[in-house]
């Protein structure tokens, strides 16, 4: 959102795996961990769980004003929880939490990682 006119400034759209019944657990392809926007430009998302394989976890950057995809931070589970930023001695990082599947079967399997990236 632009903040300063209240409009949409871009929106990012995530469109899941086709749903296979008594397979596929995982449906939705929303984003159910918040996301983190930074005075350096960017905006980090956990990657929804049910884009890709679930091997494909991770945290996604976008360029707040563009909404361009700068990188992808790859997780061992998915990142359903909101990221954060932190500064010690001035440098300043990036930290989420992986608490999603790892699995895409029953039992579900939970991650339990805390990833830190310094940024530039």
């Amino acid at each position: 959102m632009n903040v300063l006119n209240n409009r949409i400034a871009w929106k990012q759209h995530y469109i899941g795996q086709a749903f296979q019944p008594n397979v596929q657990v995982q449906t939705s392809a929303a984003c159910s961990g918040g996301s983190l926007a930074t005075a350096g430009n960017f905006v980090a998302v956990g990657q929804p769980a049910a884009i890709g394989a679930p091997s494909n976890h991770g945290l996604l950057i976008y360029n707040a004003a563009t909404g361009a995809q700068l990188a992808k931070l790859s997780t061992d589970a998915a990142v359903q929880s909101p990221p954060m930023t932190y500064t010690v001695d001035g440098k300043q990082y990036l930290v989420a939490y992986a608490n999603g599947r790892i699995n895409a079967g029953n039992p579900a399997v939970k991650g339990d990682s805390v990833y830190a990236w310094a940024l530039p």
